[in-house]
């Protein structure tokens, strides 16, 4: 070794010497054996995130069904104070028959004894329209069908609503009634 110089060269054999062919091989197959390992890690992550993601947004999707229909359903059944159905005039007991309603020209629903049927306050039919000829056909909007009976909580025929509310809504139904009798009619009537 010549150290005056600065050079330090190594008179050793086999110090000097690079990788071989077959460590290089070597290294390359356990590299690429853990750079698959990392990708299947992260494509079962993603694909977890994937189905978590999906599962958070239905039950988002349920939560928000089942809160707009809530108010409806705890109202199904009120008949403005009056407990006794039998008391309101004009209501269609025991219903007709399969709770059918007859489709009009303009294909709206017109049976007034289906609206009438005020002992069937929760009504539905699963994944199937048989019964409801008024509803498409089509093979588009298929689903259970939930049908809610109640009078509507608020006041008609006061300062801001009056006759013509009813006037301007000649089908709908509305309901008279105390605690102790009711009378149901038609807005044109």
């Amino acid at each position: 070794m010549n150290m005056s110089n600065g050079n330090h060269v190594s008179k050793l054999p086999g110090l000097n010497r690079g990788f071989s062919l077959v460590e290089l091989m070597v290294a390359l197959v356990i590299t690429l054996i853990l750079l698959a390992g990392i990708g299947q890690i992260f494509l079962s992550s993603k694909k977890s995130f994937v189905v978590q993601d999906t599962l958070g947004r239905m039950q988002e999707n349920g939560r928000y069904a089942v809160e707009t229909l809530e108010q409806d359903v705890r109202r199904a059944g009120f008949w403005g104070g009056n407990a006794d159905i039998t008391k309101i005039q004009d209501y269609t007991p025991g219903g007709v028959s399969n709770g059918n309603k007859v489709a009009t020209e303009d294909g709206t629903c017109a049976d007034e004894n289906w609206a009438r049927m005020l002992d069937y306050r929760i009504f539905g039919k699963n994944d199937t329209r048989a019964g409801y000829t008024c509803l498409p056909a089509d093979t588009t909007h298929k689903g259970d069908i939930l049908v809610l009976r109640y009078a509507a909580p608020w006041e008609i025929g006061g300062i801001t609503t009056g006759p013509t509310y009813m006037a301007d809504h000649p089908n709908h139904f509305f309901l008279r009634s105390s605690l102790f009798e009711g009378q149901l009619f038609q807005g044109n009537d």
